[in-house]
């Protein structure tokens, strides 16, 4: 039985709702802490399964990239990406979360593309069929291009009203002509101008309200068809006026997507377009024709615009690396299956942690085809971004020690790179590698003076820190490596002279 104090007690609460679980909280609700793993965008990094293991059984917060905020995800708002921290509260349907996460990377994010063909401007050339349409087939042809002669020396384009008006009565008087058939001409013809190309493209979009063109693939291929007479012309013209025609032909897609709201543009046209604002710097939508190339039409791009694509992420992002890993993020699986050196030395500056640096390594490693990525730039970068990763000179050294245990058993170690190995381990301190790699792989410091030089130049910052684990082990080393054959090695009077101060 309640007494009545207890009653009274109680009734201060009584205002009081059960806590939400804010782990389970739905998409809908103000104090999400886990987002959705298909929110959550990396463009290639994965889980590895010790660390699903570890994370599974983890007693305080679970993390991933050391808690770095290295992830991105897309603003709603904004529609910009911004960093995303996985820091997680270890609860009972923790593991769950983060099986479901593997399993979304593994099979949503880093998919199969072997099935998908890779389309290229060649392909789009050959698809593009010359007009028909000359004055001997269509009467009155003349007409329509006096027409398009004067609106090239207008300062504005003529009222679409003209144009349309011609093409109709070209049709009418002319059997087997419709009206597609004169913009196809008019388009290969005619559309050297911006004028004309604006003019055209309202005229389209009068015969659409007007139900003259009512067909989507019709409109599909002149949609292709200006496209393909408006790139070359970029550079021909002012990049404001280019823009004000590309506007139109966007108003002109969003007029078709209005009115057939099931149909989809084809790959080949998805490509011009991804093509074309790549050109121009559209970034925004550029990734969103990658996105339905890929997705919607199961289609890659060509090398050459993919290095094109890269290209302009790193023209408008430069230190946002949080936004080039958002619009690479569709590339996932090109850069698992298909690595160049390009996508190689673009991702490498946007790792934070070692487990970035492990995934892009072992993306390299696991072909043989992409074996010829490593070399003396991709390395020196690669072990670059391990110093910077690192957050200490044991982590670093350790972390080194890991990328050249790799390479030695896949059996990719050239002798070349034991110098650039030594380099690195020297400005960690860690001279139990370095002397390992002289007495096992035969290296020779007097045959590289110069990396002697910087080796003493360590081993006398470490003495001038006052760290004296790393000075007692440099000191080791000198007495053990350098000093015996110091005689024969090339250096400065200068650091001679530190030799003997040390």
């Amino acid at each position: 039985m309640i007494r009545g104090t207890q009653v009274g007690k109680l009734s201060v609460y009584a205002d009081w709702k059960i806590p939400t679980n804010l782990v389970k909280l739905k998409l809908n609700g103000q104090n999400i802490i886990r987002s959705r793993p298909s929110e959550i965008l990396h463009p290639f990094y994965k889980i590895g399964p010790l660390e699903q293991l570890l994370l599974n059984y983890a007693y305080a917060n679970a993390s991933l990239l050391g808690g770095k905020a290295n992830f991105a995800i897309l603003d709603k708002d904004s529609q910009k990406f911004i960093p995303k921290q996985l820091i997680m509260r270890s609860t009972p349907d923790l593991p769950e979360w983060v099986h479901t996460y593997s399993f979304h990377v593994c099979n949503n994010v880093f998919k199969d593309i072997s099935s998908m063909i890779t389309i290229s401007r060649n392909d789009i050339k050959n698809q593009i069929r010359d007009s028909y349409i000359t004055k001997e087939t269509s009467a009155n042809i003349e007409t329509i291009e006096t027409l398009m002669t004067k609106n090239t020396k207008m300062p504005k384009p003529f009222d679409p009203l003209n144009l349309v008006s011609l093409i109709d009565g070209v049709v009418m008087t002319t059997d087997g002509v419709y009206p597609e058939d004169i913009y196809t001409f008019v388009i290969q013809k005619h559309c050297n101008h911006l004028n004309n190309i604006v003019l055209s493209i309202n005229a389209i979009m009068l015969h659409i309200e007007t139900m003259k063109l009512d067909q989507f693939s019709v409109l599909e291929k002149l949609v292709s068809q200006l496209i393909y007479i408006m790139r070359p012309q970029i550079e021909l013209f002012p990049e404001h006026e280019f823009k004000e025609a590309l506007t139109k032909l966007g108003d002109l897609i969003q007029r078709m997507k209005m009115k057939f709201t099931n149909q989809m543009f084809k790959g080949s046209t998805h490509f011009q377009l991804l093509d074309l604002h790549t050109r121009m710097k559209n970034v925004m939508t550029a990734h969103e024709y990658l996105k339905k190339l890929i997705v919607v039409n199961n289609m890659l791009p060509e090398e050459q615009l993919l290095s094109e694509y890269i290209t302009m992420l790193t023209e408008c992002f430069h230190g946002d690396n949080i936004s080039k890993m958002g619009y690479i993020s569709d590339l996932s699986s090109v850069i698992e299956s298909q690595m160049t050196s390009e996508m190689l030395h673009f991702t490498l500056p946007l790792c934070v942690d070692f487990s970035e640096i492990q995934r892009l390594l072992q993306i390299i490693i696991q072909k043989k085809e992409t074996h010829n990525l490593i070399n003396k730039v991709s390395l020196t970068a690669i072990l670059k971004q391990v110093e910077i990763s690192g957050d200490n000179d044991l982590t670093r050294g350790i972390n080194i020690t890991k990328v050249y245990n790799s390479l030695l058993e896949h059996k990719m170690l050239s002798k070349q790179y034991i110098s650039i190995f030594v380099e690195h381990f020297a400005r960690c301190g860690n001279f139990n590698m370095i002397a390992n790699l002289i007495d096992s792989k035969n290296f020779s410091l007097v045959d590289t003076p110069e990396l002697s030089e910087k080796i003493i130049i360590n081993i006398k910052q470490d003495r001038d820190e006052d760290i004296p684990m790393y000075a007692k082990k440099g000191n080791l080393f000198l007495s053990q490596y350098i000093l015996p054959v110091v005689d024969k090695i090339e250096l400065s009077e200068e650091l001679k002279k530190t030799l003997i101060d040390i």
